[in-house]
């Protein structure tokens, strides 16, 4: 019960070596005890993030500019999505895993912006090439990221997605499951 009267969560991260999406454990903390604290108190706590990566500089910043600075800095990034092609299948991998830290980070925290799955879906399942990487090395991941997105969709999540974009995603999911079961990777 003294979760009931939390007003703030913050949360962490003492180390560069990776960010709040690339692990399960940040959105099952914080996402975890602010989730609590809403079905508590009925609504949710300030959140935050603190970066305590280098010795005398800590910043602190709201939970939602860190995930925004996380998805522009590296989902959206180039050079990290074109790193994560040169590890094929586990690079492939890594695409669907952090899109599903995004979604649990939203769904426990409600926190990411329409914008984020937008442009992450334009980013990835847009592009023609990085569709075919995708095929090539791991058809699995391109069909769960599609039925991510797709579940994202229906519980409105991403409130600005239009009729053209969630067909997309389920033509994506009919034809990886066909090139799936064909073997025809």
């Amino acid at each position: 019960m003294l979760l009931k009267n939390v007003q703030l969560v913050v949360h962490n991260q003492d180390n560069k070596e990776h960010d709040i999406l690339d692990s399960d454990d940040y959105y099952q903390f914080q996402g975890g005890l602010s989730s609590a604290v809403k079905k508590l108190s009925g609504k949710l706590p300030e959140m935050y993030h603190g970066d305590l990566s280098k010795f005398g500089l800590s910043k602190i910043s709201k939970l939602q500019d860190e995930i925004n600075k996380v998805v522009i800095s590296r989902i959206l990034n180039p050079k990290w999505i074109n790193g994560m092609k040169n590890n094929g299948y586990k690079g492939a991998f890594e695409f669907s895993a952090t899109l599903d830290y995004l979604y649990a980070f939203d769904a426990s925290t409600e926190v990411v912006s329409d914008w984020c799955y937008e442009e992450v879906y334009k980013s990835w399942l847009c592009d023609l090439d990085l569709r075919n990487f995708f095929l090539k090395n791991n058809p699995w991941a391109l069909r769960d990221i599609a039925q991510r997105f797709l579940e994202i969709v229906n519980r409105k999540m991403w409130s600005n997605c239009s009729s053209d974009v969630i067909e997309n995603l389920k033509n994506i999911i009919i034809n990886t499951d066909s090139i799936i079961e064909k073997n025809e990777f």
